[in-house]
């Protein structure tokens, strides 16, 4: 950082990474200022899947499927055929995707658009094997079949998880912990599951918790703060929750302006309690460097007489409605009832739709909860992955057509990242 001459002072920092980058994040942790550190969640998705892909009996699967799609897609006559084949038997896709690259979502894709056209694929290989083509073409047998469906039941989440990422407008840190939790309850294993659905469901489980918990303190606070989680119904253990209460709470005393340095504070100082006890609390609401503040500060007043002999201490209203309403001054004394107050009230607050902009949401309420805002402010500045979620989970990879099958991968690349980074002005 000193290298490249960047100034951190009062920005709101964070450090994203791979988690094979653990040991240079720890190190940024320790000797700089960034302290927020967190897990590309899109790497972790990425690398759970990859444990169920590289099994020996998946990689065989994905390459027979492969080569059947290839087959097809190159033989203009026996695509022409497959797509009167479709139609006939009303299955409204009528091409099939091909793989393009390594990227699991293209795997999913083309696995997909297999199995919702196999009946058609079958009659034209039939077709294909009555005209004498296709002789070194590996069909799909019963356990390979078998072995799809389990497949694509295991990928479907986590493609969904990918999705809900990547729509976002704008997406945070706070949608990782309930997108996690949402996988985890995906991957619950049954005893009535055969076991290789078994295996991979534990397999990827291991894989998200893993990387998960050296992130998971970041996240739980995230979504507290985010309107639209903020129940942290998810999390299914109360006392996880409390321990998220306390901590936000914690937190934003911690980054809370300086009492020391309140023009306030001398007032506060010399104020005490006469003898009489004629002494009253009055709140200032202020502004600080563009920041809305409330200051409480005790005023004395002179004693004044006691009530003649037979007369109430209270006086007449307090003697006729005392025991109905209470006068009592619960405003909080200090930073930290002040933080667990606007945590309290913030919690009991009507969730905010899960389509709607918690940002927008935190700007309207800012001065109704300035301690938890600037909170807000820094935790839900952390994006969820080390780039636009779009970018790792991207569809361009399954926009294979026919016409293109002979293009070279490298120059499929080329042209994805000339897509993404080259606009004509």
């Amino acid at each position: 950082l000193g290298e490249w001459a960047l100034n951190l002072d009062g920005k709101i920092t964070a450090m994203i990474t791979n988690y094979s980058l653990l040991n240079m994040g720890e190190m940024m942790q320790t000797y700089s200022s960034i302290k927020s550190y967190v897990f590309c969640y899109g790497d972790t998705i990425n690398d759970a899947i990859t444990t169920v892909l590289e099994r020996l009996d998946v990689n065989v699967l994905i390459n027979k499927v492969k080569q059947i799609v290839l087959f097809i897609n190159r033989n203009q006559n026996l695509e022409m055929f497959f797509k009167q084949t479709c139609v006939q038997q009303h299955l409204g896709q009528c091409s099939l995707v091909q793989e393009m690259s390594d990227h699991w979502t293209s795997t999913f894709t083309m696995l997909n658009s297999y199995a919702s056209l196999e009946s058609a694929i079958e009659t034209i290989l039939r077709h294909a094997e009555a005209q004498g083509q296709g002789g070194d073409i590996e069909q799909l047998n019963g356990d390979d079949k078998q072995l799809l469906k389990t497949l694509l039941q295991i990928l479907l989440p986590m493609n969904t998880a990918t999705r809900a990422l990547s729509e976002e407008k704008t997406p945070l840190l706070s949608l990782v912990l309930p997108l996690h939790c949402k996988l985890l309850c995906y991957f619950k294993t049954r005893n009535e599951e055969n076991n290789i659905a078994i295996q991979m469901k534990t397999s990827i489980a291991e894989k998200l918790e893993q990387q998960f918990e050296k992130m998971e303190s970041e996240a739980m606070l995230a979504s507290f703060l985010d309107p639209r989680f903020k129940g942290l119904k998810y999390l299914g253990d109360e006392k996880k929750r409390s321990d998220v209460y306390t901590r936000a709470t914690e937190k934003a005393v911690e980054i809370a302006p300086d009492e020391s340095e309140d023009p306030f504070a001398s007032l506060n100082d010399k104020s005490a309690t006469n003898d009489a006890g004629n002494a009253e609390t009055f709140y200032i609401n202020y502004e600080e460097n563009g920041e809305p503040c409330t200051k409480s500060i005790k005023l004395e007043f002179p004693p004044q007489a006691g009530p003649e002999q037979g007369e109430s201490s209270k006086g007449t209203m307090a003697d006729f409605l005392g025991d109905m309403v209470t006068t009592q001054n619960n405003k909080p004394r200090n930073t930290w009832e002040k933080a667990a107050s606007e945590v309290k009230r913030y919690s009991t607050e009507e969730p905010l739709g899960l389509n709607e902009d918690p940002l927008q949401w935190w700007a309207a309420r800012e001065t109704l909860y300035p301690l938890i805002a600037n909170l807000a402010r820094k935790y839900l500045a952390i994006p969820p992955t080390v780039v636009s979620p779009k970018y790792i989970f991207t569809n361009k990879y399954s926009t294979w057509k026919s016409q293109r099958d002979a293009i070279e991968p490298k120059d499929v690349d080329k042209m994805i990242f000339l897509n993404y980074n080259y606009s004509v002005q």
